[in-house]
């Protein structure tokens, strides 16, 4: 009944990337509900109450915000907000995506980690990038994006191309 968290790393506390694991527990939905189904409400609308007002769903409680675990955020309430009739948990994928979206219109790239709207670890991962990619595509192709996103995802297709290797054992690896 109480989520298991452990100081310094992201993966071993109570945060919103765990929506991600949790929207799945939704499929199929059961027209009668269930207890396990309020649970999971519940967990969702505590890590919706984490996202700050930029739009960051922060990975420690320092407020320092990971993009990877943000991005799966995000994806985890994508998932959710259909298996649970929810349209109201997109707002804050459309929020957090834009926080996101912002570094890479500033910089050209994503960081690693960021707090605000300043980046503290500005390391390209090629899993957020691709993160970045997938999500601003799928929110584009539903029509919650502006025109304006399109050469940012062309920018950001283009360079995760960059990170492919292309000779060796590794080939077509990122």
């Amino acid at each position: 009944g109480v989520p298991a968290s452990a100081v310094g790393k992201w993966s071993h506390r109570f945060s919103g990337y765990q929506a991600k694991s949790l929207a799945f527990f939704g499929f199929p939905p059961s027209p009668a509900g269930g207890s396990c189904r309020e649970k999971i409400v519940a967990i969702i609308e505590r890590i919706l109450r984490t996202q700050l007002d930029d739009g960051a769903f922060p990975a420690l409680s320092s407020g320092e915000t990971h993009l990877h675990p943000h991005l799966y955020t995000l994806e985890g309430l994508i998932c959710a907000a259909g298996a649970y009739g929810r349209a109201a948990w997109l707002e804050p994928v459309f929020k957090g995506y834009a926080y996101a979206a912002g570094f890479f219109a500033r910089n050209g790239s994503l960081p690693t980690w960021t707090f605000r709207d300043s980046v503290t670890v500005p390391y390209e991962r090629t899993d957020i990038l691709a993160q970045f990619l997938r999500l601003g595509s799928y929110l584009s192709s539903i029509g919650c994006l502006d025109g304006g996103t399109r050469p940012l995802l062309s920018a950001a297709r283009t360079r995760l191309l960059n990170y492919q290797v292309r000779v060796g054992r590794q080939r077509g690896g990122f």
